[in-house]
């Protein structure tokens, strides 16, 4: 039992960087593919960063909000490893980025009489919101009884013209990694059922 358990955790961590891999390379081509005009090389070489373009990493959950838990883990611990994972790579090759949390917490007033959950999902909205030019990336693991549902899912805000581009990109990349994935279909952040796909579109 502790083996299978330790497996399994493995498995976890495995698929959790090879996510983290795909996503950081993802975000590089989009870049790319857009033209990123913001790149001056010689001031780079000095600063060794990309300036006036910021990628905006959200973990979801955090605090007493833990998401999804399964075999004895959290989705918000597991969404702030691959979220500080991914920054860890930008940072190398010279992104600017900015994370909504860095540590297991949920970022409410008590004072305030609203739901804690509506004003942490308030605050991430207006964190992004204060970079005028930026990519916004939430981090959100699911769980389902079944084991054929599996693989990345990818949502978009239809508010932006480049959100289906990188949604698609993305998921067409998707497959370099995960041959077996059945989620061919990119979806709108539309709904206001999933607090993930809120944020995606409240963020534009």
């Amino acid at each position: 039992s502790n083996i299978f358990k330790e497996v399994k955790f493995s498995i976890y961590v495995f698929a959790g960087l090879l996510f983290v891999l795909t996503l950081f390379y993802l975000v590089a081509t989009m870049f790319i593919s857009m033209g990123y005009k913001g790149y001056e090389k010689s001031k780079n070489a000095i600063s060794g960063g990309y300036s006036g373009t910021t990628v905006i990493i959200d973990p979801g959950h955090g605090g007493m909000d833990s998401g999804a838990s399964a075999n004895g883990l959290f989705e918000k611990d597991l969404n702030l490893e691959i979220s500080v994972t991914l920054s860890e790579y930008l940072k190398i090759f010279g992104y600017d980025f900015a994370l909504t949390r860095t540590e297991d917490v949920m970022m409410y007033d008590p004072n305030i009489e609203e739901s804690r959950k509506r004003q942490d999902l308030s605050y991430r909205v207006k964190f992004a919101s204060g970079f005028q030019d930026s990519c916004f990336v939430s981090i959100h693991m699911n769980k389902f009884p079944l084991e054929t549902c599996k693989g990345i899912q990818v949502f978009y805000s239809d508010k932006n013209e480049y959100g289906k581009t990188f949604a698609q990109t993305l998921r067409d990349n998707v497959i370099l990694l995960q041959s077996d994935n059945d989620n061919k279909n990119i979806m709108t952040g539309g709904s206001e059922s999933s607090s993930a796909m809120g944020m995606s579109r409240d963020t534009k």
